[in-house]
């Protein structure tokens, strides 16, 4: 069940959940700093199959279904990117 509403959901807010999400499933624990820019998978913040559970817990906190052309999405990978295309996807 999705904890946040879209017409209140903000950058900040969607970013905050994913570096919250990031550092609590990381592969390198929470000792870690992730800039909003910086490539999370390069850095292998998460593995592969994290990623499926990243995106899963994303659809189900977000009430939001990525399409194929997002999920290639250069800007995917990184924590504003990523934020960026759910804010363009949550808004009306």
């Amino acid at each position: 069940m999705s904890h946040f509403q879209p017409c209140v959901v903000d950058l900040e807010q969607i970013a905050h959940w994913l570096r919250n999400w990031l550092q609590n499933h990381s592969s390198e624990g929470q000792n870690f700093v992730l800039e909003g820019d910086a490539n999370f998978l390069q850095a292998k913040i998460i593995d592969s199959f994290q990623l499926i559970e990243l995106i899963s817990a994303i659809e189900e906190e977000f009430g939001f279904q990525f399409n194929f052309d997002q999920l290639q999405d250069p800007r995917f990978p990184t924590v504003n990117g990523l934020s960026q295309l759910l804010f363009e996807g949550l808004s009306p």
